[in-house]
């Protein structure tokens, strides 16, 4: 408890002063300003809340996910041991995982206060990998040099496989400079309906343009989505929402199913010649 408090002070420290200057000198109440945001964050599903960051982290990590229930479970283990040094420490860092959690699932789905998204849910991984690291440390041990780094470059590897998604996704973004440097005037149009809205056009919708593009951009809420319009499908991408942490950003279970099983693609379509060809 000691250590904790001096976390708190040490944290307390270099926020005083700028909550102190903000409230009497730019006259700004960032801890009222803070929780009028949270206020406004109602994407998503707060019932979810208390499993989310489990089916969360099996869902985007994959093997990696595995690799850390094992460590989790080592480390309880060692938490078990009469050595007061490794026990310490294994328990300080259980707690502090513990609590973040407990906090997450009591002001989501215990008071509704607040929606979880994939990206607060990463703060409990740091706490995860150091109860790992000190899961794993003595059965490492025990290996010899070269089993030891070849189960260590292993688990580099499952990393290396989830960062290499992540680097292939193609954001829409790039793609829309790129077609309309090829393409010239397009129409931008979605295969939502309405009362999804999106953001990340950079052009008007030109109704007369020979060439649409579909999804081109970010969409809330997902819903049911319309066929194809007539024309020929000149390109089809698979849209940044079928990475799937970014489904885990405000979206609730039904629209997260909507995408994994119809697919969620960016399409271009020639319509044929314009009107005004």
């Amino acid at each position: 408890m000691t250590r904790l408090l001096y976390v708190l002070i040490g944290v307390l420290i270099p926020m005083l002063p700028i909550l102190i200057y903000n409230y009497s000198v730019v006259n700004i109440d960032v801890i009222e300003g803070m929780l009028s945001q949270v206020e406004g964050i109602t994407q998503g599903m707060y019932e979810e809340g208390a499993v989310l960051p489990f089916i969360y982290l099996l869902e985007t990590e994959g093997l990696i996910s595995l690799v850390w229930i094992l460590g989790l479970m080592l480390a309880s283990r060692e938490a078990l041991s009469r050595r007061p040094n490794r026990r310490d420490r294994i328990m300080l860092w259980l707690t502090a995982l513990l609590i973040l959690y407990g906090l997450m699932a009591l002001l989501s789905t215990g008071l509704h206060v607040i929606v979880l998204f994939g990206r607060t849910i990463r703060t409990l991984v740091p706490f995860i990998v150091l109860i790992c690291a000190y899961g794993f440390a003595p059965y490492a041990k025990l290996l010899g040099s070269k089993l030891r780094f070849l189960l260590i470059s292993a688990l580099a590897v499952l990393a290396l496989m989830n960062f290499a998604t992540a680097a292939n996704v193609q954001y829409y973004t790039v793609l829309v400079r790129e077609i309309s440097d090829e393409y010239g005037t397009i129409s931008f149009s979605s295969q939502f309906v309405p009362p999804s809205w999106h953001h990340g056009f950079p052009n008007p919708v030109h109704e007369d343009a020979r060439y649409e593009l579909l999804n081109a951009a970010y969409f809330y809420p997902i819903t049911e989505m319309t066929d194809l319009p007539d024309g020929e499908v000149i390109m089809k991408v698979a849209h940044p929402y079928n990475y799937n942490p970014w489904q885990y950003e405000g979206m609730t279970p039904e629209m997260r199913d909507i995408i994994n099983r119809d697919g969620l693609y960016i399409w271009l379509i020639d319509k044929g010649p314009s009107v005004e060809e």
